[in-house]
Parts: structure tokens; sequence; C-alpha cells
């Protein structure tokens, strides 16, 4: 099993709505540069989606992100 191997299981569970990217590669133990590359990997797939929360209007980047096994979550 990769390094990885334990992030749908994560986000599948019933403790987990949705995390922010730290918080999973606390769980799987992988930095979060190379985390946040593999997630976004899953995103394209269909595997996961993603959330951006943004602070202020027009800002470039996300204050947040968010993962989720499903959109249901943020409802």
């Amino acid at each position: 099993m990769s390094s990885f191997g334990g992030i749908l299981s994560m986000l599948q569970s019933d403790d987990v709505t949705y995390c922010e990217t730290a918080d999973i590669a606390d769980v799987v133990g992988v930095d979060t540069r190379k985390l946040s590359q593999h997630l976004e990997n899953m995103h394209e797939r269909g595997e996961i989606c993603r959330a951006h929360v943004s602070q202020r209007l027009f800002q470039r980047r996300a204050s947040l992100v968010l993962w989720s096994i499903n959109a249901d979550v943020y409802k």
C-alpha cells in the first residue's frame, strides 16, 4: 500500500465530512506539498471533491482548500 492509501478511507469515514490538506497529511504521514499534488490528481480523476474558500473578494489563491469524498458535505 502506498503512503497515500489511507486518503479515501479517511474521507469515507463516518467521523469525517471534509478536511484540510494538513489534516490529511497528519493521518497519512506525507509532506503537505507532495500530498497537495496527489490530492489534485485524485480530484482530476473524480475520486474526491475540492472546495476553495476565499477570505476576500478577488484574491488569487484560496485561503483554505477543503477535501471531501463528495460535494454533498458542503450543503
